[in-house]
């Protein structure tokens, strides 16, 4: 049986990003969400890709967040839904295109 390709680098480095944000270690958090995006879309994982550019934009859309900043939130989450689109996860796309403008 062949086995498929796991991201387990992309996915330690989210994991990280997400514990660090919780620890308010935030710069730490910031360089391991970037850190899980270049590894995922280095690796071919476009999906993957989509997703932590969502959660990448949330970070920075978190008014509590002292790296705050709406045009980082917007860029990554304009990346995100590039991908979503490219994979063809249209319902996704259209989700989170109805959440923007409410």
């Amino acid at each position: 049986m062949k086995q498929s390709k796991t991201n387990v680098v992309y996915l330690l480095y989210a994991l990280k990003g997400e514990i660090y944000f919780i620890e308010k270690k935030l710069t730490k958090a910031k360089d391991n969400y970037a850190n899980a995006i270049s590894s995922s879309t280095r690796a071919g994982f476009k999906i993957d890709g989509a997703l932590t550019n969502e959660v990448f934009s949330y970070f920075y859309a978190n008014p509590e967040n002292e790296l705050h900043g709406l045009a980082e939130a917007e860029v990554d989450m304009t990346r995100a839904l590039d991908a979503y689109e490219a994979f063809g996860a249209t319902n996704i796309v259209a989700h989170l295109r109805s959440q923007q403008q409410d």
